[in-house]
């Protein structure tokens, strides 16, 4: 009968000390349960860095520079500037998904491309050439021959880079959800950092 008596009274101390472990358990599982769900915020500096900045800014203006850019990335880097230039502290909902969607865009390589500024340099370049070209034709027919080729060249360059770029662009979405796909399955454990590497290269065609 005592020994009846002490294991219940041993059991009952137990059950006393497995009561805070328990609830510090469930208080845990809530504070780490994931930043940005439905309406809990994040802090925006977490996405807002001067070099998300830079990239939202050039991307944007390169994409405008376009015929036919990506509509749906453009809208999506469109909300992102405005929500950096808010002046807002929090964000949530939508606009963490945006966010989210604008640093995938970074984060997988698209649109690494020369900056506007760089592009503008080099298209006054060429023009002050064409200028020069121009000037010394008349004094040397070979020269003018040399720049209908440079000009004819210039063209079939442009016609090429044209069809380049709309084959990019078609390939854009389906090389997007290629990549994301395989970062989740990185993530989730279902393939090495090594085979991550290799595939994410082999389908960014490095």
């Amino acid at each position: 009968m005592t020994l009846i008596f002490l294991i219940l009274k041993l059991i009952k101390k137990i059950s006393k000390l497995s009561l805070p472990f328990i609830a510090s358990g469930v208080l845990a599982s809530s504070v780490l349960a994931s930043e940005g769900s439905l309406g809990k915020p994040m802090q925006l500096f977490r996405f807002k860095t001067p070099q998300m900045v830079l990239y939202v800014n050039s991307t944007i203006s390169l994409l405008n520079s376009e015929e036919n850019p990506n509509k749906r990335h453009l809208k999506n880097l469109l909300k992102c500037q405005d929500i950096f230039s808010s002046g807002k502290k929090l964000v949530r909902g939508m606009e963490i998904k945006t966010l989210k969607a604008c640093k995938s865009y970074k984060d997988l390589g698209f649109y690494q491309t020369s900056s506007v500024s760089d592009l503008k340099n080099e298209l006054e370049t060429l023009k002050q050439l064409i200028k020069s070209n121009n000037e010394m034709q008349n004094s040397n027919q070979g020269q003018k021959e040399t720049l209908k080729e440079n000009i004819k060249s210039s063209q079939e360059t442009k016609i090429k880079n044209k069809i380049i770029n709309e084959n990019k662009k078609d390939d854009l979405d389906y090389q997007e959800e290629r990549l994301l796909k395989l970062k989740d399955m990185f993530e989730k454990g279902l393939i090495s950092e090594k085979e991550y590497k290799k595939l994410r290269q082999k389908t960014l065609g490095f």
